[in-house]
């Protein structure tokens, strides 16, 4: 049998099992929600909120009609979406030092680069909070 041949005899089993149901990209995130990402944090609650604003904004600009919502605990085994976590690190005294960490469904966690605030005249305030969650999500290449 020529290779043409065979490719053409090969082509129609191959569509029509395509057209009836394997997965395909869509399929995968038959499990949440589409264009959803779940954000988990266990700093204190001013710093999550800062970062869930921060983040909140990114999307807006970055992802429009993509959905933010808080997380009590990670993503169980197997579902897919993305998750965003802050990840708290130890920082100076009077600062903050974190970075962001995602998983985008099975794939394994991403880190990003850690960022470090510090303030030695004042305590910190929200708006210096709100600062710090821009810089770490801009420091981030997060995968929106």
């Amino acid at each position: 049998m020529t290779d043409r041949l065979s490719r053409c005899l090969l082509l129609p089993p191959v569509a029509a099992a395509l057209m009836c149901g394997l997965p395909d990209a869509g399929g995968a995130r038959a499990g949440a929600p589409p264009g959803q990402i779940l954000f988990h944090c266990d700093a204190a609650p001013a710093l999550c909120a800062a970062l869930y604003r921060a983040l909140d904004t990114a999307l807006s600009d970055r992802a429009p009609g993509t959905a933010l919502a808080r997380a009590s605990d990670p993503l169980p085994p197997g579902a897919t979406g993305l998750l965003i976590r802050y990840r708290s690190l130890d920082g100076p005294p009077g600062g903050l030092r974190g970075q962001l960490c995602w998983q985008v469904g099975p794939d394994p966690a991403v880190s990003g680069p850690p960022v470090a605030f510090t303030v030695l005249d004042q305590p910190l305030a929200d708006a210096m909070l709100q600062d710090f969650a821009t810089a770490l999500v801009r420091a981030s290449d997060l995968p929106l």
